[in-house]
């Protein structure tokens, strides 16, 4: 608006009252709760380090916000400092001022200089026009699997649009806090690392997994292992409803041991998760041509037609190259690309 100042800043604690009141102006309500309580699991107790977020103020109230989740990428024996584009808002009546523009620029450079080697996020086609036009570009389309189990079902219930459906009942089905007390945990995730030495790839390890699906307040997530010899396997997981059917996102698919036992491995796995639940059809990533997209297609998996667009915006300490960037050279998993 004209005649009025517009001030940019860095984020505080004291701010946050107008944070949310902010999202929830702009955004809506959110497809997890946008409550204090999940700001701070995201934002703050982030094991790769609290967010670092930019506001733009007139007349002593929050008109615009930028937020960048801290992530770390391993790729062999390197770990690579980036972040995710998260939480952007302006206020509806601030809308058309450059403030999105100007509070882009200015965190850009912050980030640079402190040595974050990149920017990364997925978005819609219609904001992925605006991100073009700041240096953003696209990476790849990560590959998406999906299984039918109740095919007649899912027809049925996406010509009926029945909004009135839950989602599928998984509380029968062991908490990711189970997981994490399983012994065999550790040498899957070690070996899990080694495998994908040469794939830019999320490191996990306990604490990461207990903050991104034991700890994440208002989403449900579960959790299936097994081994047999020197093979075994790990799944993580959640549901929701999506066009009236009832969806399950397998966010995890860790295996340790022979790639070729993934099928084997998984199967009773997914036998177990269907008989104990409702669900229609189930989703996976894995990089194309890898062992693990293989693996699935063997399980009954079939190629996705369509998916999400991972965009990157590399700054000037970047140590990846262009083709390494926009290539078939991400492992990600459907956790690495959930929204939230």
């Amino acid at each position: 608006m004209s005649g009025v100042e517009v001030v940019f800043r860095e984020a505080t604690e004291g701010d946050l009252d107008q944070i949310q009141e902010l999202l929830h102006s702009s955004l809506g309500p959110g497809s997890v709760p946008r409550t204090l309580e999940f700001w701070h699991w995201k934002h703050e107790k982030n094991p790769f380090g609290r967010s670092p977020a930019w506001v733009a103020v007139a007349d002593d109230r929050i008109v615009g916000l930028r937020t960048f989740l801290r992530w770390r990428w391993r790729h062999g024996a390197q770990e690579i400092a980036a972040v995710r584009a998260v939480d952007t808002a302006t206020h509806p009546d601030w809308r058309r001022q450059g403030i999105f523009w100007r509070l882009t620029r200015e965190s850009l450079a912050r980030l640079d200089a402190e040595g974050c080697s990149f920017v990364f996020n997925t978005p819609n086609k219609r904001s992925g026009a605006g991100y073009r036009k700041l240096g953003w570009r696209s990476a790849l389309k990560p590959a998406l699997y999906i299984r039918a189990l109740k095919p007649l079902r899912m027809a049925g219930a996406a010509l009926r649009a029945d909004e009135s459906r839950s989602p599928a009942d998984l509380s029968s089905l062991p908490p990711v806090s189970d997981l994490l007390k399983w012994r065999g945990l550790d040498s899957l995730l070690s070996e899990y690392h080694a495998d994908w030495g040469a794939r830019l790839h999320t490191p996990r390890s306990p604490a990461y997994l207990r903050w991104r699906y034991a700890e994440i307040p208002g989403v449900d997530y579960r959790s299936l292992w097994t081994s047999d010899g020197d093979d075994s396997l790990a799944i993580v997981f959640r549901t929701r409803l999506r066009r009236s059917m009832r969806e399950v996102l397998l966010s995890e698919i860790l295996v340790r041991g022979d790639r070729a036992s993934l099928p084997r491995l998984l199967e009773p796995l997914l036998e177990q998760l269907a008989e104990q639940s409702d669900v229609d059809y189930l989703v996976a990533a894995a990089p194309s041509r890898s062992p693990e997209a293989r693996g699935l297609r063997v399980a009954g998996f079939r190629h996705a037609p369509t998916g999400p667009t991972l965009m990157v915006r590399p700054l000037d300490g970047s140590r990846l190259g262009d083709a390494e960037l926009a290539s078939d050279f991400w492992q990600l998993s459907i956790g690495d690309l959930e929204i939230f």
